[in-house]
């Protein structure tokens, strides 16, 4: 454990392939180095231009809020809106973007560029860094503002998926607003939420892409949903609200958190019925009844079961009689 006023309040902490720890927050940059005995976080030193953004009184450029790890790089965005760039092997750091507002998310795309997420000004596209160029020659990030409907709302998290579709959380009940950095458009999502009166029934924001591919989104306050990428359109997974009445609704669509485990099992952490888990393999037995019925029979108790070289199956009853199933179990 270590003091407060150490680390003052924590945003995260990643660990990279060499193990290191690196711990991001209110107080800045620290490591736990794998090398060094585990006794005391190593400070990170802040570049002289951290802190002279204009993101508003009280900014501070030492706060970083976000961070992401890609390869020997750390990305970190910070209250000032910066979007820094530091170098794992010597700790040089290197200024990628600076806007007006606070940097909250760090999402990769699939072209190698970096995207920045900020509270207020939309979104920056972050310039691809050649090896050796200085901060004086790299490119203006690119801008992206939100759409005027939307602009005054601010954003509080972000995710930006493996397609590279960014989803921004506004803190608008089952609502989430919508970017295709393929198309440049932007679109409003919005899902059914059961009624509430009480802000604690709001569960948060989250979404994540499991071992197929498919991407699993909770906007804030409820309308838990898997994107179809082929119709561009959320579709609530056995929760919609129109569904209750033909008895299609298995569980509340207010999730407080889910995961994805390496088999592609679903875990579902729901608001009224506790722990559900979702498999998606196929079904590997079937239940065969001899004499369907609505009560219990002699037809159905199997006393003896056998299957030949033709793959049929012999089964003899309590009631004496005989059946043979083929291949097909009929």
């Amino acid at each position: 454990w270590f003091p407060a006023e150490l680390l003052g309040r924590v945003s995260g902490v990643v660990a990279d392939a060499q193990g290191n720890e690196w711990i991001y927050g209110e107080k800045g940059l620290f490591r736990f180095s794998a090398s060094s005995p585990m006794q005391q976080p190593e400070q990170i030193p802040l570049p002289p231009s951290a802190g002279s953004g204009q993101s508003g009184a009280g900014a501070n450029g030492q706060h970083f809020l976000t961070a992401l790890l890609d390869g020997d790089y750390l990305y970190l965005g910070n209250a000032c809106g910066q979007v820094w760039r530091y170098d794992g092997r010597d700790l040089k750091p290197l200024q990628l973007a600076g806007a007006d507002s606070p940097v909250i998310c760090l999402g990769p795309l699939s072209d190698g560029r970096l995207l920045a997420v900020t509270a207020r000004h939309g979104l920056f596209l972050c310039p691809t860094v050649e090896n050796g160029q200085q901060a004086a020659a790299l490119p203006q990030a690119q801008a992206i503002p939100l759409p005027q409907a939307q602009a005054a709302a601010e954003v509080y998290d972000a995710y930006v998926d493996a397609a590279d579709e960014v989803w921004l959380d506004q803190h608008i009940p089952g609502q989430l607003l919508h970017y295709s950095t393929a198309r440049g458009t932007w679109r409003t999502e919005q899902m059914e939420v059961e009624p509430t009166s009480t802000d604690r029934s709001r569960p948060a924001f989250h979404a994540h892409e499991d071992i197929r591919g498919t991407l699993w989104i909770h906007p804030y306050g409820g309308g838990f949903a898997r994107y179809d990428r082929a119709k561009e359109r959320l579709v609530p997974f056995h929760n919609s609200m129109s569904a209750a009445a033909d008895g299609e609704w298995r569980f509340s669509n207010k999730i407080h958190s889910s995961f994805s485990d390496a088999q592609g099992d679903l875990w579902l952490c729901t608001h009224s019925k506790g722990l559900e888990k979702v498999t998606f393999r196929p079904r590997h037995f079937s239940l065969l009844v001899p004499e369907p019925r609505p009560y219990e029979s002699l037809s159905n108790e199997v006393r003896a079961l056998f299957e030949d070289s033709r793959g049929q199956v012999w089964a003899g009853t309590k009631d004496d009689r005989l059946r043979l199933y083929d291949r097909t179990r009929r």
